[in-house]
């Protein structure tokens, strides 16, 4: 939960930016430790939405160490590689 009204003003940015898919703070867990599928939606959708960036759908990304089946962060992974962020 953002602790205070400069945490909540810039979860709100962030949201509104489409950078954060969840509605509130509360919603977000944003009292535990990011996980780097989230860090990898998170800077993919900033690139993309902010920056203007698009990805190298051309650049093969493979990792073998995630495994997101069946959850909104499938693919972000590749799409933060594809970006060259990861």
């Amino acid at each position: 939960m953002c602790s205070d009204a400069e945490a909540q003003s810039a979860y709100e940015y962030a949201f509104e930016q489409g950078i954060v898919t969840s509605e509130t703070c509360k919603k977000a867990r944003t009292d535990a430790p990011l996980l780097r599928s989230e860090a990898s939606k998170m800077i993919s959708n900033f690139a993309i939405n902010v920056l203007g960036k698009k990805p190298d759908h051309t650049r093969r990304c493979v990792f073998t160490d995630t495994s997101y089946t069946g959850t909104d962060l499938e693919g972000y992974a590749v799409t933060a590689c594809q970006l060259g962020l990861m």
